[in-house]
């Protein structure tokens, strides 16, 4: 996927950022940011395992921006976590007993 200005898939429209100036390519659970464009990108060098780490970028006119990619969770995903906050482990509802009289 690119990153970017223009049609980019993961577009950057807070700052003008020329397009296709950066992409990111997966092979297998890894994710690599690769830069394009050494006039967009501060370090030329592809950063392996990018989720979660901070990527420096440079707008059209030279103002360095930071930006992150965080793993995608659905918004379901989300409710389940806040709702399974109130499980207490290791302490069985009475639903879950196998011999009430315990």
């Amino acid at each position: 996927r690119r990153i970017g200005g223009g049609a980019s898939s993961f577009l950057i429209f807070a700052y003008p950022i020329k397009p296709r100036a950066a992409e990111i390519v997966r092979n297998g659970n890894t994710y690599t940011f690769v830069p394009r464009r050494r006039d967009s990108c501060s370090d030329g060098r592809p950063v392996r395992d990018c989720l979660g780490r901070k990527i420096t970028l440079r707008s059209t006119r030279g103002r360095e921006i930071r930006i992150r990619f965080e793993p995608y969770v659905s918004p379901l995903e989300k409710i389940n976590r806040i709702m399974h906050l109130v499980d207490v482990p290791g302490r069985p509802r009475n639903n879950d007993r196998a011999n009430p009289a315990d």
